[in-house]
C-alpha cells in the first residue's frame, strides 16, 4: 500500500484522545438511598461490569473513528486489482452479521421468558453482545478477510516504489491513421476525436514530461518533441492514409523505444541494468477505433511476450470508435480483361454494400479521363441497396475509336501494330456519407491491338486448325478477329530476323518436324524477352534428335523420348492442375466442359526440365505429362505432348472447350509481355525497363501532382517504386519528355480498410495479455485509468465509507449508553 500524504500519518497518536478522555470523565458513583444494602451492592456490581464493557467498546469505536479520519486525509492507495468483493465474501460476512445479531436476540428472548430481573437480563445481554462481536470479529478474519487477502495477492501488481501525480511522464501517443479512422460522427473523424482526446491529456501531464507522436503509417524513428507545444502541431498535422503497417508492430517500436530512452538515461547515471532508477514514468497511448484490420490477428505471442517483460511500460488504449457506424461501399473492382482490344468495350464490375442502411438507392457511375486529362462521365446505373446484401454492378462503355471501318486494312498495318493506349478512370458512388473513400476506385486499362501470334505449322494439320481456333475465317475478314494470326511452314521462319519475332506476342511450334539449332537459339532469346512460346508434340514424323539438342533443351519445357500409343485411350486430367494459373481461370466456369471427355490415343513421352512445372496428366496408372511449363527469363516455354489435329492422336482440338483452352494458352504463355497496372495501396511496383531505356531518368507524379524522382536498378533492369500510399492514379514520366507518359497505373485501398468491425476483447488479451492494458473510451475514463496506472487503487471511497460506519455505530452505542445511564435499572 502507498500513501499520497503521508506525512499526516504521524497525526495518528490524536487517536488515544479518546482513552484519555474516557479516564478523566469517567462516571463517578452516585449515591442512591435503598433499603437492602446487599441487592444493593450485587446491583451495583453487575451495573459497574456492564458499564465498563460499553464503555471499552465505546472507546474503541472512538480510537477507530478518528484513526480513520486520520487514514482518510492521508489518501492511501493499494496497487490496482479487483477490490470488489466476490459472491462467497459477500454471502459469508452477511452470515456471520446474521448469525451475531440472532444470537444476541434469541438470547434475550429466552431470559424474557424466564422472567429474569432487569438488570440481569442488561448485564447478560451486554456480555452476549461482547462475546458476539469478538467472536464474530475471529471468525470474519478467518472465513473471510483471510481468503480475500490470497486472492488478492494473485492479482496485485507490483507497486510502485515511489507514488505520484507530479512525476513527470515519456509518453508516446500512437494515433491510428488507417482509413477508417475518417469516419464522421457529428461533424468529427475519429481522428478528431482521438486528437480532442490527446490534447486534453496532454494538458494534463505533469510538468517536465517528454512526449512523441507516431503513426502506423510506416515505421519512421520515434522521437521525443521539444516540448508540448510541439507536439500538440505535430498531432494536428496527421493525415490519414492506407493502413501499411500493423498496430502490432508500431506498439512493439514504441515498446523498444521505450526501453532503449530508459537504458540510455541509466547509462548517463552510470547504473546497471539492475539498478537503474527512471525518473520517467513509461506510458504508450494508443489512440484507435480498434478496426480489424490494423490489427494482425495472427501474431499473438512476441507482443504478449514484451509487454510482460516490460512492466515499467504502461498500456493505455483508447477507442474512438462509434457503435454500430453506417456506411455504404464500393470494393472488389474487376476488370473483364487485363488488357482491352481496341475493337472492344471496356467493361468491369464493382461490388456496392450497405451497413445498417436499407432500401437506399444510389446511382454508380463510370468515368474515364478525355484528351484534355478530364473524367468524363461515359455511363451510370442506378440500384437499390439492402444491409448485409452485397450486390454487383456491371458498368462497360465504348470508346470512341473502337469501331473500326471493316473495309479497311487498319489492324493488319504493319505500322500500326505497336499502336496502344492507357485509359485510367473512376468508379463513384454517387452518395455522401459519413466515410468518403471507400464511395470511389479507380483503375488503368491497356488498349492495344489483337495479340500477333506466329504460328509455324509442321508434319500435320494442326496449325491451320490452331490458325482457326484463335482466329475464325469470318471474324478475320470483318477485322474482328481476337488474335491477328500469320501462318508459316519452317522456312520461312529461318528467315526472319530477331526483330522481327520479338513483334509476336506468341509464336506456336505445331508438330515441327525439324527445328534447327539456329531456330532454337533464336526462340530462346525471344522467351528470354518476355515472349511466349507453344510447343505442340503431335505427330510421329517429328525427329526427336532435334528436339534433345543443347539448343533445344535451352529452351524447350521437357526432352523428348519416344511416342507410345495408348489402349485403351486416356484422358488430359485437368482438375488434378485446376490451382496453376492456367486452369485457374475455369472457376469462372465452374468447370472444364468437354476438354476431360477428350480422347488421347498417341502421345510423346518426356522427361521434363529440373526447373519446368507439370500442370496436367494423363489418366495413365503412370503418370505421363500432357502440358508442361518453364519460366525462362521473363517469358513461358510450353508443351502439349500430343495434337490439335483433327487426326488419330487425340479428339481435342474438336472439343468446344478447346477454344477456351487456347486462349487461356495464349493469354498465360506471353504473360510476360502484360503489366499489372492496378495495385493496393502499399504495394510496391516493379516496372520491368527496356535495355536501351535502364540508364534513362525518371519522375513519379502522384494523384496529388507533386512529382519524385526515381532510380532505376541498372543490374536488374528494373524500376522499383515504393511511394504507393496515397489513392489514385499515377504517372511515370520519362524527364527527357514530360509530355506522354512512360507507364501509367492506379492504387486502390484493400477491401478490409471498410471493415468497421472491431477486435474483440478476447482478442484484445490474446495479442497484449489481459491485464497489461487499459481500454477507456473518454477523456475522464482515460484519467481515472491513468490514475490508477500511476498511483494504484485509491482508497479514499472505501475508508470514507468504512469511517461513516464506525461512526455511526459510535453515535448509536454513546445515545444509548448515555440514556442508560442516567435511567436507573429498577
Amino acid at each position: 500500500m502507498s500513501l499520497l500524504n503521508p506525512t499526516l500519518l504521524l497525526a495518528l497518536p490524536l487517536a488515544i484522545i479518546p482513552v484519555l478522555l474516557h479516564l478523566l470523565l469517567r462516571s463517578k458513583p452516585k449515591r442512591m438511598a435503598f433499603p437492602a444494602l446487599r441487592l444493593i451492592q450485587s446491583r451495583r456490581k453487575s451495573n459497574t461490569r456492564r458499564f465498563r464493557m460499553k464503555q471499552f467498546w465505546l472507546m474503541l469505536l472512538r480510537v477507530i473513528v478518528i484513526a480513520f479520519f486520520i487514514l482518510l486525509l492521508a489518501r492511501p492507495s493499494l496497487p490496482a486489482a479487483n477490490y470488489t468483493p466476490n459472491l462467497y465474501e459477500s454471502l459469508m460476512t452477511f452470515g456471520l452479521v446474521a448469525a451475531a445479531v440472532g444470537a444476541c436476540w434469541g438470547l434475550k428472548k429466552l431470559w424474557e421468558r424466564r422472567k429474569l430481573p432487569r438488570h440481569q437480563i442488561a448485564y447478560r445481554q451486554t456480555m452476549s453482545r461482547s462475546i458476539a462481536g469478538v467472536a464474530g470479529v475471529i471468525l470474519f478474519l478467518l472465513l473471510v478477510i483471510w481468503p480475500y487477502a490470497h486472492r488478492l495477492r494473485a492479482e496485485l501488481t507490483s507497486p510502485r516504489p515511489i507514488v505520484s501525480e507530479n512525476i513527470p511522464s515519456a509518453a508516446i501517443f500512437l494515433f491510428d491513421t488507417s482509413l477508417s479512422m475518417e469516419y464522421r460522427s457529428e461533424s468529427d473523424t475519429r481522428l478528431d476525436v482521438a486528437r480532442k482526446i490527446a490534447s486534453e491529456h496532454l494538458d494534463q501531464l505533469p510538468n517536465g514530461s517528454r512526449v512523441a507522436i507516431t503513426t502506423n503509417q510506416d515505421q519512421s524513428a520515434i522521437l521525443f518533441q521539444i516540448d508540448k507545444t510541439t507536439a500538440r502541431e505535430h498531432m494536428y498535422d496527421l493525415e490519414l492514409a492506407p493502413s501499411t503497417v500493423k498496430l502490432n508492430t508500431r506498439l512493439w517500436d514504441s515498446l523498444s523505444f521505450q526501453e532503449q530512452d530508459r537504458e540510455r538515461i541509466g547509462t548517463e547515471q552510470n547504473e546497471t541494468e539492475d539498478e537503474i532508477t527512471d525518473r520517467y514514468i513509461r506510458e504508450v497511448y494508443l489512440f484507435t477505433d480498434l478496426s480489424r484490420n490494423s490489427w494482425d490477428l495472427a501474431e499473438q505471442q512476441y507482443l504478449k511476450g514484451e509487454l510482460e517483460r516490460l512492466e515499467f511500460v504502461q498500456v493505455y488504449l483508447i477507442d474512438v470508435s462509434k457503435q454500430e457506424p453506417k456506411n455504404i461501399s464500393l470494393s472488389n473492382i474487376r476488370l473483364q480483361n487485363k488488357e482491352f482490344l481496341k475493337s472492344q468495350p471496356i467493361s468491369m464490375s464493382v461490388t456496392v454494400q450497405a451497413e445498417r442502411q436499407t432500401d437506399i438507392t444510389r446511382q454508380v457511375e463510370l468515368y474515364t479521363e478525355n484528351s484534355s486529362g478530364e473524367m468524363v462521365r461515359r455511363a451510370a446505373q442506378e440500384i437499390q441497396i439492402n444491409a448485409g446484401t452485397p450486390q454487383s454492378v456491371e458498368l462497360s462503355y465504348v470508346p470512341e475509336d473502337a469501331v473500326l471501318d471493316s473495309k479497311t486494312d487498319e489492324i493488319n498495318n504493319e505500322t500500326n501494330y505497336d499502336w496502344q493506349e492507357t485509359v485510367q478512370g473512376e468508379i463513384r458512388l454517387n452518395s455522401t456519407d459519413a466515410m468518403t473513400f471507400d464511395n470511389q476506385r479507380f483503375f488503368t486499362v491497356n488498349r492495344r491491338l489483337p495479340p500477333k501470334v506466329l504460328i509455324v505449322s509442321g508434319a500435320t494439320g494442326g496449325g491451320p486448325i490452331l490458325q482457326d481456333v484463335l482466329a475464325p475465317g469470318e471474324l478475320r475478314k470483318n477485322n474482328k478477329a481476337p488474335y491477328r494470326c500469320d501462318l508459316v511452314r519452317q522456312e520461312a521462319l529461318l528467315d526472319m530476323s530477331s526483330e522481327k519475332l520479338q513483334s509476336y506476342d506468341n509464336i506456336c511450334l505445331v508438330s515441327v518436324r525439324q527445328p534447327r539449332e539456329e531456330i532454337w537459339s533464336r526462340l530462346e532469346s525471344y522467351v528470354t524477352a518476355g515472349g511466349g512460346l507453344f510447343v505442340v508434340a503431335g505427330s510421329s514424323r517429328i525427329d526427336p534428335v532435334e528436339y534433345t539438342t543443347d539448343a533445344a533443351l535451352a529452351v524447350l519445357p521437357a526432352e523428348l523420348k519416344g511416342f507410345i500409343e495408348f489402349e485403351p485411350p486416356e484422358f488430359i486430367d485437368f482438375e488434378a492442375g485446376k490451382n496453376h494459373p492456367l486452369l485457374k481461370p475455369f472457376d469462372q466456369y465452374g468447370s472444364f466442359g468437354d476438354l476431360p471427355a477428350a480422347r488421347v490415343n498417341w502421345c510423346w513421352s518426356v522427361a521434363p526440365h529440373p526447373s519446368a512445372n507439370v500442370i496436367a496428366n494423363y489418366t495413365f496408372n503412370k503418370p505421363r505429362p500432357a502440358i508442361i511449363d518453364r519460366v525462362l527469363g521473363r517469358g513461358h516455354s510450353m508443351m502439349l505432348t500430343t495434337s490439335v489435329d483433327r487426326g488419330e492422336w487425340s479428339t481435342l482440338a474438336r472439343s468446344w472447350w478447346f477454344l477456351v483452352l487456347a486462349d487461356k494458352i495464349m493469354d498465360y504463355s506471353a504473360g510476360g509481355n502484360e503489366l499489372m497496372r492496378n495495385y493496393m495501396a502499399g504495394e510496391a511496383v516493379v516496372l520491368p525497363l527496356p535495355a536501351d531505356e535502364k540508364s534513362a531518368s525518371y519522375l513519379l507524379r502522384q494523384p496529388n501532382l507533386k512529382q519524385l524522382p526515381l532510380t532505376a536498378d541498372t543490374e536488374n533492369n528494373l524500376l522499383l517504386i515504393r511511394n504507393t500510399e496515397t489513392l489514385g492514379h499515377y504517372q511515370v514520366l520519362q524527364k527527357s519528355d514530360l509530355t506522354a507518359p512512360f507507364f501509367q497505373y492506379s492504387m486502390n485501398i484493400a477491401d478490409a480498410e471498410s471493415n468497421f468491425d472491431p477486435i474483440t476483447s478476447d482478442e484484445l488479451d490474446s495479442l497484449l495479455g489481459e491485464k497489461r492494458y487499459q481500454l477507456s473510451r473518454s477523456i475522464n475514463e482515460l484519467t481515472r485509468q491513468v490514475g490508477l496506472g500511476r498511483i494504484g487503487q485509491e482508497m479514499f471511497p472505501m475508508v470514507l465509507g468504512l469511517l461513516f460506519a464506525f461512526f455511526w455505530g459510535e453515535h448509536f452505542i454513546a445515545n444509548r449508553f448515555y440514556d442508560h445511564e442516567q435511567t436507573p435499572l429498577v
